[in-house]
């Protein structure tokens, strides 16, 4: 599937760039830049930035065809985008998503892949004792009273998943 065109809205930024990181993965430090930028457009404002920004980084010698990028790598390339794009309150957006998301009526895997993403993003991971404690909170009462009922209470985040 393609990724969806970037329009500049930072709190999308880091979903946009892990889907383009799986769409562009394999291809050339031109490739990536080319692809990437593609995806960047929609508005005014958005064009007028990648203008400014082609400007500012590709580099055409006297003679010299094609122009080149001023990037040595795709990482170089990727930190550029993310000193403009990435949201500086994207991890305390995450906790305060993470904070407010409930099981409700959606099966265990969704939930626990909203639940996954959020963790991620607010700079949590699975092993954090934190993490336990909040699926304590998330989920569906019915389905703590049938797990604490059986004969192993899980002790990891793995067997809470699981279970």
């Amino acid at each position: 599937k393609e990724p969806e065109p970037f329009t500049g809205d930072k709190s999308k930024y880091d979903t946009w760039k892990n889907e383009m990181l799986i769409y562009v993965d394999g291809a050339t430090l031109d490739q990536t830049i080319k692809y990437v930028l593609s995806y960047i457009r929609g508005n005014k404002s958005i064009d007028q930035w990648k203008r400014a920004f082609r400007l500012a980084n590709l580099t055409a010698a006297t003679g010299q065809t094609p122009a080149k990028w001023n990037f040595t790598s795709t990482s170089a390339f990727w930190d550029a985008l993310d000193k403009v794009f990435h949201d500086p309150n994207s991890k305390r957006r995450a906790f305060n998503d993470l904070t407010a998301l409930t099981q409700g009526n959606r099966s265990a895997q969704d939930f626990f892949v909203e639940f996954e993403q959020h963790l991620g993003t607010a700079g949590l991971t699975t092993t954090d004792p934190s993490a336990i404690e909040m699926i304590l909170q998330k989920v569906r009462k019915d389905l703590l009273r049938d797990i604490y009922r059986s004969e192993k209470k899980p002790s990891t985040y793995d067997e809470w998943k699981e279970r």
